[in-house]
């Protein structure tokens, strides 16, 4: 359930509801492996009884735009939204406690997660930047086996992207240049 407000042709106001659902993927019902197998044994096995994820989330935020700021053809834009998300059945490596085996497992509990995303750019046309910017608080429950032997461990809650350029001979080469940050993951 979403809405969004026009007050002013360059202020926007925008608010969501969600009820979502991630089923487990193929990979983590039914195909054993993981990114460090040496052929002596399965580290990641599979689990067929597997719950689907569901999520209830929430979104607001607001976009500001405007044109003609500094030339008669620029364009500049600026989103700043907050997001919080519950999660239920949140799926992870771990120890099942059904049957002791170490595989891919719905966690009990809410799995919480809560931050500000922030997206600005400017284009001029022979010149643009942008940035954008994801600061959060994820309570994700660490498995027990995050990062020893395997590579699942907590999500980066942190993660930033700049990016700016030129455009040369009537906008038929662009050159530009961009940097990613993504920040530390937790692992056992």
């Amino acid at each position: 359930l979403g809405a969004t407000v026009d007050p002013m042709p360059w202020l926007q106001l925008y608010a969501t509801y969600a009820h979502t659902m991630r089923p487990p993927t193929v990979s983590e019902m039914f195909y054993p492996g993981g990114h460090n197998f040496d052929g002596t044994l399965a580290p990641i096995e599979n689990n067929p009884n597997l719950q689907p994820e569901y999520q209830k989330g929430l979104d607001i935020g607001v976009n500001l735009r405007g044109d003609g700021l500094i030339t008669a053809e620029d364009l500049a834009y600026l989103k700043v939204g907050y997001f919080r998300n519950h999660i239920d059945n949140y799926i992870t490596y771990a120890t099942d406690p059904a049957d002791g085996r170490t595989r891919w497992v719905n966690l009990p509990g809410t799995t919480e997660m809560e931050g500000v995303e922030i997206e600005g750019g400017y284009d001029a046309g022979i010149v643009y930047g942008r940035l954008a910017l994801t600061v959060a608080d994820t309570r994700q429950p660490l498995a027990e086996f995050a990062g020893v032997g395997n590579d699942v461990g907590r999500l980066p809650d942190d993660y930033a992207t700049v990016e700016a350029g030129m455009r040369l001979f009537d906008q038929r080469l662009t050159l530009g240049g961009r940097v990613r940050h993504t920040g530390d993951s937790v692992q056992a």
